[in-house]
């Protein structure tokens, strides 16, 4: 079959490409060397090991209950990378929404607004939505962890010592590998 068939990402329509504008977009947004770079071969075996070796360490210093080591499958599967299309039905929505007085740019410009200030008053609150474009790929990895790590060490009842839920945290942030078209991608 030459043609995609999937859910737009809002709205509920049904979006049909042709197999090589599908391709061709995919291959367009992994080029970014920014947000992806490809390995020469599959990562799998040596995240397999890595995860192995990570639980099989946790558990024997009694981080991590024996259990946890049936949570290795034997046999790791590398996801696959997909295009959830967005469906407007006015091609020209995109270039009128940069000239309302109610766009934001990204993060850096909505913290920048003139007046903006965090407020914990329920009546002072505005309800708003942002659309955010490469959200998995902007995500600093190490501001995560320093986040997961802050409210982790605030808890009352610290059963998985912080440094275990780290390291696990960071494993899945970091050994996040997919593909598309027979090539694997890792983030960045």
């Amino acid at each position: 079959m030459n043609l995609i068939i999937k859910h737009a990402d809002k709205g509920g329509a049904t979006v049909v490409w042709r197999r090589d504008l599908y391709v061709s977009e995919a291959e367009k947004q992994l080029s970014d060397q920014t947000a992806y770079t490809e390995p020469p071969i599959d990562p799998a075996s040596e995240i397999q090991i890595l995860v192995k070796k990570t639980l099989t360490t946790l558990v024997s210093q009694i981080h991590l209950p024996e259990l946890a080591k049936a949570l290795l499958h034997p046999c790791l599967q590398i996801s696959n990378f997909y295009l959830l299309p967005k469906f407007t039905r006015l091609i020209t929505l995109s270039s009128l929404v940069s000239t309302l007085p109610s766009f934001i740019q990204d993060t850096t410009h909505f913290l920048l607004i003139e007046n903006f200030e965090f407020s914990e008053n329920p009546s002072a609150l505005t309800l708003f939505t942002m659309d955010v474009t490469s959200l998995y790929t902007s995500i600093h990895h190490h501001a995560v962890l320093a986040a997961i790590r802050y409210y982790r060490d605030q808890r009352q009842d610290p059963n998985i010592p912080t440094t275990t839920f780290i390291r696990l945290k960071e494993l899945v942030l970091t050994q996040n590998y997919f593909q598309f078209n027979g090539r694997f991608f890792p983030p960045n």
